[in-house]
């Protein structure tokens, strides 16, 4: 799509018109899903949180989380698997809009993790590897909504599980 741009700028009694032709620059829901895991991975909350609806709802495996809940939890998981990674493999827009993310999570277990139903795992000092599925709706730029799939109990064998 082309559009054409002008501006208008006033500095004190001068007036100055810049016109701007060309392609018009976009941001992809696809594209905002993988700038908000990068910025996730960076740990730049502010960033991340600047991404978010404030009518913002998650929906994981165990629940469902307004934006304060949302918070706690990725507050519980990060105290738990501080260096928490997020390996976008896959990233691609359904028909109804929504997005779909692939990830591979990594990290280590080096804090204490509170899981759902009061489950509690002391540091094992052992690393996860898992596959971490979001499907996301972004309404005006920001994420409105999504769905996180991954399997608790893998989670827990990983870290818990004799060797």
């Amino acid at each position: 799509m082309w559009r054409r741009y002008r501006l208008t700028l006033f500095y004190d009694y001068l007036c100055m018109t810049i016109q701007i032709e060309g392609p018009v620059p976009t941001q992809s829901d696809e594209q905002r899903a993988v700038e908000l895991l990068d910025a996730i991975n960076r740990r730049d909350f502010e960033a991340s949180s600047a991404m978010l609806d404030p009518n913002y709802r998650a929906q994981w495996p165990d629940g469902q989380f307004d934006l304060a809940g949302a918070f706690e939890r990725e507050i519980a998981m990060m105290t738990g698997i501080p260096d928490t990674h997020f390996h976008v493999s896959a990233v691609c827009s359904t028909t109804d809009g929504r997005v779909l993310v692939e990830s591979t999570v990594t990290g280590t277990h080096t804090g204490l993790l509170e899981l759902p139903h009061g489950v509690r795992l002391e540091p094992t000092g052992r690393k996860i590897s898992m596959k971490f599925v979001m499907l996301q709706r972004f309404v005006d730029g920001l994420l409105q909504d999504e769905k996180l799939s991954f399997d608790h109990h893998e989670l827990i064998h990983q870290l818990t599980a004799e060797e």
